[in-house]
């Protein structure tokens, strides 16, 4: 009888950390984006950008989790008013927040949404200027804000691969919440907020 109850405990004891592990799932993923700063009265030129990074999934069942992480981020574009001409490149290590809420399954897919935040920190930009009288005097470094903080949405889908992996694939839209150039400055951006949008395809497995 003894021996059943500790057969049981064990038992009990194995399925229950067996569950334990599968609410928690890493992801490995590479971000191509597209990213423009829309402005009133000045073009933003639209540009390609790579990135990539790791993402960690809490499930608190099989259609619900929250999502973290670490991505590296590049953005990027060209502002042109008249014959002044202003090159942003910025990248970001960046940690992401967001809730994961997923369909019931199609056979081997899954559809899912996300919508959440992310704070980033820049550790390398180039800003290209057409003549040095675009901005004000100043410290290089003061230029573009050190701090990325965005909204995301995102739309996605996963492929079964079974034994707890899968694929992924989905668009992503996101908004910079923050002044990415300094509109001090700049004295053609005084008026304006110069602020990254940009839409990430993101492709990876999760395991």
């Amino acid at each position: 009888m003894n021996r059943f109850i500790c057969v049981l405990i064990v038992m009990f004891g194995i399925q229950f950390s067996i569950n334990a592990q599968t609410k928690y799932r890493i992801g490995l993923q590479i971000s191509p984006n597209i990213a423009v700063m829309p402005l009133e009265d000045i073009n933003s030129a639209r540009i390609f950008n790579m990135g990539f990074g790791l993402t960690f999934n809490r499930y608190f069942d099989e259609r619900y989790s929250i999502q973290s992480g670490v991505d590296a981020l590049a953005l990027g574009t060209r502002l042109t008013s008249g014959n002044d001409v202003i090159d942003i490149s910025a990248s970001y290590i960046q940690v992401p927040f967001s809730i994961k809420m997923k369909t019931i399954k199609f056979g081997h897919w899954t559809l899912f949404a996300k919508v959440g935040a992310a704070l980033g920190v820049k550790y390398l930009e180039d800003v290209g200027l057409s003549d040095p009288s675009i901005t004000k005097s100043g410290p290089d470094d003061d230029l573009i804000d050190s701090f990325l903080l965005s909204f995301m949405g995102s739309i996605g889908t996963e492929y079964d691969l079974g034994i707890e992996s899968s694929l992924f694939l989905s668009l992503d839209f996101n908004r910079s919440l923050l002044n990415q150039l300094n509109p001090q400055r700049f004295p053609m951006l005084e008026n304006v907020q110069p602020r990254f949008s940009w839409v990430t395809i993101n492709m990876g497995v999760i395991f």
